[in-house]
C-alpha cells in the first residue's frame, strides 16, 4: 500500500463544531435518557458512530445539482450500470438500494434462505436473519454470505458451494478496482454470485448500496422484490442527486486511489492505538467492536469528559471511521478520551428505564450516580474549530513534471496551474474553505433580499450604515482615493499594499511611509509594528499643512510588514491628531479580526472583550473604510466600502455606478452578499481565529527550528521569509524571493 506523508485532499467546505460546557454535556444527555446513540450529530467533535458520514468531494457535492428525479430510467441510475459495465468489462446488472440492510434484506427475501453460511458479518445482516429466523449454518448449501477481509477470501476455488453466493465486497473495493479487477470479473462470471456495496464505505456517498451480477434469472429474482421495499429498479430508494454523487464516487474510486490509501492509515492508527490500550476488540472491514463490560456507560462518559461518540450496542461500543471526515489530531484527540475513559476508576450506573432495553436506540436509562459525571471533564484540548463537510481532491505530481511546470511558468509561481500545486500557500485571498452556514445563506437568499442581511452584518459586526458593495477591495479603494484625494495631496500609510498605493497615486496623491521604524528590522520583536509614528505625523502635517493632507491610511495587520498589527492605543492617539487637523482617518480594514485577535492577546486592558467589540472599537474611530473581504470576511470574492459621512457617501455611490454597478451589489450574484454577511459573523469567532493563527504561528516556529530566517514576530495570516538572509549570495537584482518559490514548488 503506498504511504502518504498527508491527506490528498483539503477543505473546501468545513461545518463548526459546538463547544459544550460541562452543565451543557450533561443536560443533553439527560434530555435523550443518557442514550449517547441519539445525540444530534452538530453535538460531537469527533463522532464515530454509524451515524457518521463521510465527506464528499466537491465533484460529488457539484453532482447535487445533476440529479435526474425521474421515476422511471434517470440518467443517473444509467450512469451507475454504465460505469459498473465498463469497470468489469463484464455485461452485469446493478441495483440500487437505499443502504446497505436494504440491500442484505432484499437477498434474504429474493432467495428465502432456511440457513445462511456466514463468512465473517456485518451488524445488521445478523440482525436481519435473526429477524426472519434464519438461522447461521456453515454446511448451508443454500445461501453463503461473504465479508472478505483480504484477497485470499475471494479465490474462487474456495468460495462456499452454495445456491446463492453474496459477496460484501465493500472492505476491499478499492484494492479490487485497482489491482483486482480480474479477481471482480471471475467472480461476476459465476453465475449464482451477487456482489454488495455499501456506497457510503466504497464510494464515499452519503447514502446507498449496490447489487451487482451477472445472472439474469438472480437479478429478475432480486428485481421482484425491489419495488416492494425500496422502489423502482431504476431508483431503488434513492434520489438522482444522490444515484449522482454514487457515480461520481465510483468515478474518482477509479481515478484518485489515494484518498483509500490515506483512509486505511488513518484505520491502521486506530487500530495501532486500540493494540496499546490492551483490550478486546476484533476489526470486522467496516469498523471495530470494543468488547467492554458497560457499552453505554462508555459512551456516555466519552462524551461527558471529551464530546466524542463511538455507538453503543448490547455487546459492544462500535467505532466506525467516516472517510475525509477529520485530520490526525482529532482522531488522536478522540483515541485519548476513550484512553482517558477507560481508566477511569468511577463506575457510572446506567439501568434502563423504558421496555425497549434490548434496543439501542431506543432505550433510556436511569443514573444512579449523576453527581459523578461531573468529575469526568478531561484536560485534552480539541485544536480544531472544524470538521471537513466537503473536500478538494489534491495530488502530488512527481519532481520532473513539477521542474516541467516551474520551467513553462517562466519561473513565476503565479502562472502556474493549481492543479500542479499540492500546497498552494501563495496567498490566503479569496482562497478560505467556506463553512457549511454561508453556503446554505447563499443557496437560500438567491432569490430574496441579500442585502438587507448584508446591511445587518455591516452594522452589527462593523458599525457603519452607509456602505458600498464591490467586486473586491481594490475596486474600494479606488472609489475612495478618487473622491478624497487631490492631485499633489499627500496619503500618510503604515507601508504600503501594492492596490493601495495604486490608487492613491493614480488618483495624484503622494504616498508617504510613516509606520514606526521598528517594522523595517526583521528581527525586531515589537508586539505592533504596524504601528504609524504620531510624532512623525504630526511633524510632517505641520511641514506640509493640513490642507495638503488627504487623508492618513491604517492598515490592520500590515501585510508588508509581515502581517503585524496596529494597536489601539496607536489608533487613539492617530484619531485625536487626524481629529485636531481635521484630517479624514481611513482605515485599510481588510484583516480587521486578525488585528483585533493580536490586540485581545497583547493589550492587557482589552483582554476582556470579544473579538466583535475590538473590532467595533477599531472601526468607531474611522471616518471610512475599504475592506478586501476575500480575506478575514472568509468569501472568495467581493468587498466593501464603509463611509461614515451621508454627503460623501452619496458622492462615492456615484462613482460605484460608473465604474461597479450598483452600490447594493457590485455586480456580484446575491448568494456572493449572503455569504459575505454570514463570513462578516464568522470571522468573530475567538476559536476560528485562534485555530487559523496558531496555524501560522506552528509554521513560523517550524521553520525557526530548521534555521530559516523569518520576519518576527510571526504575523496573522502568513510567514514571511527572509529571502535575502536565507539566500546571501544571490543579489537582490536577480530577485531571491522568487528564486526560493520557484524552487519550493520544484521541490515538492
Amino acid at each position: 500500500m503506498q504511504q502518504l506523508t498527508a491527506e490528498p485532499y483539503k477543505g473546501k467546505i468545513v461545518s463548526k463544531y459546538i463547544r459544550l460546557s460541562t452543565a451543557s454535556r450533561i443536560h443533553e444527555a439527560e434530555k435523550i435518557g443518557y442514550n449517547v446513540n441519539n445525540l444530534p450529530a452538530d453535538l460531537l467533535l469527533v463522532d464515530l458512530s454509524i451515524h457518521a458520514q463521510p465527506a464528499l468531494d466537491d465533484y460529488q457535492k457539484a453532482g447535487l445539482f445533476e440529479g435526474d428525479e425521474a421515476y422511471a430510467g434517470s440518467k443517473n441510475f444509467l450512469k451507475i450500470w454504465n460505469l459498473w459495465n465498463e469497470l468489469t468489462n463484464i455485461d452485469c446488472y446493478v441495483l440500487p438500494v437505499h443502504t446497505l440492510r436494504g440491500a442484505e434484506h432484499l437477498l434474504l427475501r429474493a432467495f428465502n434462505p432456511t440457513t445462511v453460511h456466514l463468512i465473517n458479518e456485518t451488524i445488521t445482516f445478523t440482525r436481519l436473519i435473526n429477524l426472519l429466523n434464519i438461522s447461521s449454518d456453515p454446511h448451508s448449501q443454500d445461501l453463503a454470505y461473504i465479508v472478505p477481509m483480504d484477497s485470499k477470501d475471494l479465490d474462487i476455488s474456495s468460495l462456499p458451494k452454495a445456491r446463492i453466493v453474496a459477496i460484501n465486497i465493500t472492505p476491499l473495493f478499492h484494492e479490487l478496482i485497482h489491482d483486482g479487477r480480474p479477481v471482480l470479473s471471475d467472480i461476476l462470471n459465476q453465475k449464482n454470485t451477487v456482489l454488495v456495496l455499501s456506497a457510503p464505505d466504497a464510494m464515499l456517498a452519503t447514502a446507498g448500496a449496490l447489487l451487482i451480477t451477472s445472472s439474469q434469472e438472480l437479478y429478475d429474482s432480486l428485481r421482484t422484490w425491489v419495488v416492494s421495499f425500496e422502489g423502482l429498479h431504476t431508483y431503488g430508494g434513492l434520489a438522482g442527486r444522490e444515484m449522482e454523487v454514487i457515480a461520481r464516487g465510483i468515478e474518482h474510486a477509479i481515478k484518485y486511489p489515494q484518498q483509500w490509501y490515506w483512509h486505511k492509515q488513518q484505520i491502521q492508527t486506530i487500530h495501532e492505538f486500540l493494540n496499546k490500550l490492551n483490550i478486546n476488540f476484533a476489526w470486522d472491514g467496516f469498523g471495530w467492536r470494543i468488547y467492554v463490560s458497560n457499552p453505554f456507560e462508555v459512551n456516555l462518559m466519552m462524551f461527558i469528559s471529551g464530546q466524542t461518540r463511538g455507538y453503543a450496542l448490547q455487546d459492544f461500543l462500535y467505532l466506525k471511521l467516516p472517510a475525509r471526515k477529520y485530520v490526525n489530531t482529532q482522531l488522536k484527540y478522540f483515541c485519548e478520551v476513550l484512553q482517558y475513559v477507560l481508566d477511569q476508576s468511577e463506575n457510572i450506573k446506567l439501568s434502563p428505564t423504558s421496555e425497549n432495553s434490548e434496543n439501542e436506540e431506543l432505550v433510556t436509562f436511569h443514573l444512579e450516580n449523576r453527581p459523578v459525571l461531573r468529575d469526568l471533564v478531561s484536560e485534552l484540548d480539541f485544536e480544531t474549530p472544524f470538521k471537513f463537510n466537503t473536500v478538494e481532491i489534491i495530488l502530488k505530481k512527481d519532481k520532473q513534471h513539477l521542474r516541467e511546470a516551474i520551467e513553462k511558468a517562466g519561473y513565476n509561481t503565479f502562472l502556474l496551474k493549481s492543479q500542479d500545486v499540492y500546497i498552494d500557500l501563495l496567498t490566503d485571498s479569496g482562497t478560505p474553505a467556506q463553512s457549511d452556514i454561508q453556503w446554505a445563506a447563499g443557496l437560500a437568499n438567491e432569490e430574496k433580499d441579500p442585502y438587507g442581511l448584508l446591511k445587518e452584518a455591516v452594522s452589527e459586526v462593523l458599525g457603519f450604515e452607509h456602505f458600498i458593495v464591490t467586486h473586491q477591495g481594490r475596486q474600494a479603494e479606488y472609489i475612495l482615493s478618487t473622491t478624497l484625494i487631490r492631485k499633489g495631496q499627500y496619503v500618510i500609510n503604515n507601508m504600503y499594499f501594492t492596490t493601495t498605493r495604486f490608487h492613491q497615486e493614480f488618483a495624484g496623491g503622494i504616498f508617504v511611509d510613516m509606520i514606526i521604524p521598528e517594522a523595517h528590522d526583521p528581527s525586531s520583536e515589537h508586539p505592533f509594528k504596524g504601528n504609524l509614528d504620531v510624532a512623525k505625523i504630526e511633524q510632517f502635517i505641520q511641514e506640509k499643512g493640513a490642507e495638503n493632507i488627504a487623508y492618513i491610511c491604517v492598515e490592520t495587520n500590515v501585510n508588508m510588514a509581515g502581517g503585524q498589527p496596529v494597536s489601539l492605543q496607536n489608533i487613539k492617539q492617530l484619531r485625536q491628531l487626524a481629529s485636531k487637523y481635521n484630517i479624514p482617518l481611513v482605515f485599510d480594514a481588510t484583516r480587521i479580526a486578525e488585528n483585533a485577535y493580536f490586540i485581545k492577546q497583547r493589550e492587557a486592558e482589552y483582554q476582556s472583550l470579544s473579538i466583535g467589540e475590538i473590532i467595533k472599537t477599531i472601526l468607531s474611530y474611522a471616518d471610512a473604510a475599504t475592506i478586501s473581504a476575500k480575506k478575514d470576511p472568509l468569501t472568495n470574492i467581493s468587498g466593501l466600502l464603509l463611509v461614515r459621512d451621508e454627503t460623501l457617501f452619496r458622492k462615492m455611490v456615484k462613482l460605484a455606478q460608473t465604474v461597479d454597478g450598483s452600490y447594493m451589489n457590485g455586480s456580484l450574484p446575491p448568494r456572493e452578499l449572503a455569504m459575505l454577511a454570514q463570513g462578516l459573523f464568522e470571522m468573530t469567532d475567538f476559536e476560528y481565529l485562534h485555530s487559523r493563527i496558531q496555524q501560522v504561528q506552528y509554521l513560523g516556529n517550524q521553520l525557526i527550528q530548521a534555521g530559516i530566517p523569518v520576519v518576527k514576530p510571526i504575523g496573522g495570516h502568513a510567514v514571511y521569509i527572509d529571502a535575502r538572509s536565507f539566500l546571501p549570495h544571490i543579489p537582490y537584482y536577480e530577485f531571491p524571493a522568487q528564486v526560493l518559490a520557484a524552487e519550493i514548488f520544484a521541490e515538492g
